[in-house]
């Protein structure tokens, strides 16, 4: 999945904003995501507490909706 956020990467801020991000998207808490990589890169991987079930469920929504 790609995001773009406008916060700069400075002090954290961009990172914090990505979690941010992921945790309305997904309704999940902020500390259900972590960074496991990419903490001062543009690139991240990141570990969200969350189901299968429904990650993949919110994923195909926005393929669908993404009219490719």
């Amino acid at each position: 999945m790609k995001v773009k956020v406008s916060k700069p990467a400075l002090e954290g801020r961009a990172n914090e904003a990505v979690i941010i991000l992921m945790s309305s998207f997904f309704n999940i808490r902020k500390s259900g995501i972590k960074i496991l990589s990419g903490e001062k890169s543009h690139i991240k991987t990141l570990k969200l507490d969350i189901e299968e079930k429904v990650f993949n469920s919110k994923i195909e929504r926005v393929i669908k909706n993404a009219n490719l």
